[in-house]
């Protein structure tokens, strides 16, 4: 036999081996897989609890805000509900139905609860991406996560739970119960839930009155896969994916499969070329305002941000949420910004407030509108131009920093021409302006007051280096009332600037408390870092104590003691807006009014900060004052009655 015979009878030899040897770890890693199966199966039949669909309200998932005493004061969840019968539903709206099942789950009537073929197709795909491109979660699956098991933990065993508990649903109800379970149940944001509520809140329109078009039905279809992803009324990005996703849903209602298109090819191109259709006046009319609900927007912000807890996971994850919230002042503040003589007669001028503790950042009520309301601006939030509320920070404490308290300026008068001295205190309550520009050109210079700027978190760069920018708070970008509150922290605080934050502990649902983004920790002195010096502040201090009078009459007025207060005000160039500060060393409070509506009768307001921003401020004052007054009455009343 030849030599290269014997090499070909050898390599076959092998290749024979390593089949052999392949085929062995295939099948002893399909029977330990089968093994892990069947005991899995065991374990998810000993644990899982599957509740009754009509009793699926019974189960509360949603998340928990507590105040700064620890009593729970407010929740998220899916608290909009109207709840329909399919039958009600397939009376005007019989696609609606059809479509989710299309997008979601398309072979929801030949699967019993769970597509196995979808779920092996899927974890291939995820597999080959080394993602999770895909879900292979059938309609039934959905109702078993969302609305029956109480395991809220994304795990292996969860999965596995869910897998048994679909199958057990599909032997005890039928088809069209638990579609209709779906569609009462499914997650629209705005703490919306249900198809009834959706349309009504996107559309206007009632499913029981209404008939909706082909476009309307795709947004709603859309919606479920991530509703706060795919937000209409959020932001240009997620408006830009939600018509993204609606125009993928028309494509497939255009589309026949097992269920029949629901449109043709030729209405699929003329309803894609359709804006959202959606229109924001519906939150209003048909959301119950949320009590709490700014605070409740800057705190869900914040856990976004600080804890990588989106707003989805929030509504349903059962989180327990810690804040530096005081009850009795959010109240007076959501009070005061409806009382509507405070602006009279400027009807059209709105206004936000922040109050925090400047010893430590922890914002203690929000005012995100006079008529705040979910998918409305919380104005709190929102950057506007600052104008000249931002002088004692880039112009007047860097000039006392670099020691220099008054100025020398020439004088014109009848007789001749003179020096004349000016002290910075003088300069900041008679707002001289010329003098406050010469101040900033030739004594602070514009590189060092941007460099301030920049430090105490403004959003400024070097195309801000102008007078214009740093003297008359025109800037290229905004900033909202929550930072200029947190910039003027440095006053009160001896020159230190705290981080302004709403939320102090977060636990889930477990009890195990979430741990904070890397970068994001905020300690409980609010992580101070030293802006100016401690001399610097209380000088500062001392300058913004002396009251305009203006503000000595709106004291008189709301019966306030105004001189525990150093304060200041300023305007946008424009008096568009305009602010006003006002502090202790343990309560800071930052107000901004706004033209919200341009009234063409009319024109606009001319603003500015001594008047509607500064009534503000005293009428939260003085209820505060009046609040403690009565609490005071109370605990002696008590206290003599056990004496």
């Amino acid at each position: 036999m030849k030599e290269y015979q014997l090499r070909e009878i050898l390599e076959h030899q092998i290749r024979r081996k390593k089949r052999r040897l392949w085929l062995k770890i295939i099948l002893w890693a399909s029977f330990c897989c089968l093994v892990f199966g069947v005991v899995c199966l065991i374990m998810i039949i000993l644990v899982a609890k599957t509740l009754p669909i009509d009793n699926l309200n019974q189960v509360d998932y949603s998340s928990i805000i507590y105040d700064a005493d620890g009593k729970e004061v407010a929740r998220y969840g899916a608290e909009e509900q109207e709840y329909l019968h399919l039958e009600q539903i397939n009376r005007l709206n019989k696609d609606l139905p059809l479509a989710f099942i299309k997008v979601e789950d398309e072979r929801f009537f030949q699967h019993q609860g769970v597509d196995w073929f979808s779920l092996m197709r899927a974890a291939w795909v995820n597999t080959i991406s080394f993602s999770s491109v895909e879900g292979g979660g059938t309609i039934t699956m959905q109702v078993a996560r969302n609305l029956i098991l109480e395991d809220r933990t994304k795990t292996f065993i969860r999965k596995l739970k869910e897998l048994f508990v679909a199958l057990e649903i599909e032997k005890i109800y039928k088809k069209e119960q638990i579609l209709e379970a779906y569609l009462n149940h499914i997650d629209f944001g705005y703490q919306v839930k249900g198809v009834q509520m959706a349309a009504k809140i996107y559309f206007g329109k009632d499913l029981t009155k209404h008939k909706l078009e082909p476009h309307e039905i795709a947004l709603l279809a859309g919606l479920p896969k991530a509703p706060y992803g795919y937000n209409p009324y959020g932001t240009k990005k997620q408006q830009e994916k939600a018509l993204q996703r609606r125009n993928v849903v028309l494509a497939k209602m255009s589309e026949s499969s097992s269920i029949s298109a629901l449109i043709t090819e030729k209405e699929k191109e003329i309803y894609r070329k359709r804006d959202l259709g959606v229109n924001r006046n519906y939150l209003q009319k048909y959301l119950r305002p949320k009590e709490l609900g700014a605070y409740k927007n800057v705190v869900r912000k914040e856990l976004e941000e600080r804890y990588n807890v989106s707003e989805q996971e929030l509504m349903r994850g059962g989180f327990r949420i810690y804040t530096a919230l005081n009850l009795d002042t959010q109240k007076i503040v959501e009070k005061v910004l409806k009382d509507d003589r405070i602006f009279y007669p400027e009807s059209l001028v709105n206004a936000a407030i922040v109050i925090m503790n400047p010893q430590n950042g922890r914002i203690e009520a929000v005012g995100g509108g006079r008529n705040y309301h979910q998918g409305t601006y919380n104005w709190a939030l929102q950057p506007v131009q600052p104008g000249t509320v931002i002088r004692p920070l880039t112009v007047y404490a860097p000039a006392i920093q670099m020691g220099i308290d008054k100025l020398s300026s020439l004088s014109v008068n009848e007789k001749a021409t003179q020096i004349e001295t000016v002290h910075l205190d003088e300069i900041v309550k008679d707002e001289r302006h010329q003098l406050t520009l010469e101040i900033l050109r030739e004594k602070v210079t514009l590189s060092k007051s941007l460099d301030y700027g920049q430090k105490l978190g403004f959003p400024l760069d070097q195309k801000d280096a102008n007078v214009v920018a740093l003297a008359m708070g025109s800037w290229r970008k905004g900033v909202t009332i929550k930072e200029v509150a947190q910039a003027y922290s440095v006053f009160p605080n001896n020159g230190k600037m705290v981080q302004a934050h709403a939320v102090l502990r977060v636990f889930d649902h477990r009890g195990e408390e979430v741990r904070i983004r890397e970068g994001e920790e905020i300690d409980r002195d609010g992580n101070p870092v030293q802006m100016f010096r401690a001399e610097t502040a209380q000088y500062m201090m001392r300058i913004l104590q002396k009251k305009s009078v203006e503000q000595l009459k709106n004291c008189k007025t709301y019966q306030i003691d105004c001189q525990q207060f150093a304060e200041y005000s300023g305007y946008e160039p424009g008096k568009n807006s305009a602010w006003f500060v006002g502090f202790t060393p343990n309560l800071l409070t930052v107000v901004m009014a706004f033209n919200d509506t341009v009234d063409q009768r009319r024109g606009q307001a001319e603003l500015t900060g001594d008047v509607i921003p500064a009534r503000l401020f005293a009428q939260v004052m003085a209820s505060r004052q009046k609040e403690k007054s009565t609490e005071s009455q109370t605990d002696v009343s008590v206290t003599s009655k056990k004496e």
